[in-house]
């Protein structure tokens, strides 16, 4: 039933991969949504909604990992198993962590980091996987591995995975890690600019205060890009609802700076223009 019903109903379809570049964001949303939704109620979502309630009966748990994790050559087939398991993640996750092995784990994170070699949809999907696991496993890899997606790779589903990735194990870190932000910050905000993706701005607040010092200098950058952003989101009917997450995301970068900082007078200059 899993092997030959629910997994090759939740591959990809030729139409959706070219979707993927042609739209993004609808990609992003109905292919990479893990809960069947009044607006949102594909093939895909079907099949993880169904996966959803088969675990709601532990005696299934332990065969169903099995099944979803079987070895496969093919990249479309590999694609469906780990969108299928990332639901898996998300419906058995406890306080006890991500209920799968660390070693497999460990060889997804390495296949992953593929990410000039490996075609973008498997990528992102790899990413999506990855957010569920490495913000409670290993933080610090999840990080280091989204980082390295966002500089190497110029696909916009990629990126918008890689920056929920990112700003989830940011979170979940106990000490500061050494990022390139002045170099993905930048780029997120680019990105930002053509995807109406919320986690984008999320990622770049998360970055933001990380940043410390250091980042002082690409504050007023940061904050000028996401008020262009506000200002192209009010000026598109459809993209207004936008604006409130990356107000949001501005006030709480300037919030984060301290109040004797000089940097505070020039963002206001920018904020409130004479």
């Amino acid at each position: 039933f899993i092997t030959h019903l629910i997994i090759p109903v939740a591959r990809l379809t030729p139409q959706d991969i070219e979707e993927s570049e042609t739209n993004p964001l609808q990609y992003l949303e109905f292919n990479l949504t893990y809960e069947n939704s009044p607006g949102i109620r594909t093939t895909r979502t079907t099949t993880a909604s169904l996966i959803g309630e088969i675990l709601k009966d532990d005696r299934y748990i332990d065969d169903l990992y099995d099944f979803l994790l079987a070895p496969t050559v093919n990249q479309i087939d590999f694609e469906g198993r780990i969108f299928l398991m990332t639901k898996f993640l998300k419906a058995t996750n406890s306080n006890m962590g991500p209920m799968i092995d660390e070693g497999i784990v460990n060889v997804l994170v390495e296949q992953t980091k593929n990410v000039t070699s490996l075609p973008p949809f498997l990528i992102t999907s790899l990413l999506m996987f990855m957010s569920s696991v490495l913000p409670f496993m290993d933080p610090e890899i999840g990080c280091q591995l989204a980082s390295q997606c966002i500089l190497q790779s110029d696909s916009q589903i990629v990126n918008c995975a890689a920056s929920e990735l990112l700003r989830a194990s940011i979170v979940e870190c106990e000490q500061r890690v050494q990022l390139p932000i002045t170099e993905i910050i930048p780029k997120l905000l680019n990105l930002a600019s053509m995807v109406k993706y919320e986690n984008i701005s999320k990622c770049v607040e998360a970055l933001i205060q990380i940043g410390g010092k250091a980042i002082t200098p690409y504050i007023k950058d940061t904050v000028t890009g996401l008020l262009a952003l506000c200002n192209q989101s009010l000026a598109d009917e459809e993209m207004s609802k936008d604006v409130s997450s990356s107000l949001y995301s501005l006030f709480e970068i300037i919030n984060s700076i301290p109040d004797d900082a000089p940097i505070l007078v020039e963002l206001s200059e920018v904020v409130l223009p004479a």
